[in-house]
């Protein structure tokens, strides 16, 4: 079963490429946003991401952001 892993600032540089998953929305009933981390700013706040809806840019702080690891890789 794959491992979820909480993004932060100091270890979201270790997570470009993979996919991660967060809430879209606020009120209830909200879906979850799924896409795969393009690039991380300078900061570690924020990832470019392919998901139109939020400009291909997502902030990581205050918002919880989870990378998928499979299996295999731990």
């Amino acid at each position: 079963m794959p491992r979820n892993v909480l993004l932060t600032p100091e270890n979201v540089f270790d997570y470009v490429g993979y996919k991660v998953f967060f809430r879209t929305g606020k009120e209830p009933g909200r879906l979850w946003g799924v896409t795969t981390i393009l690039g991380v700013a300078d900061s570690g706040w924020s990832i470019r991401v392919d998901y139109p809806a939020l400009h291909d840019c997502l902030e990581i702080r205050g918002r919880k952001v989870y990378a998928v690891v499979p299996d295999d890789e731990y």
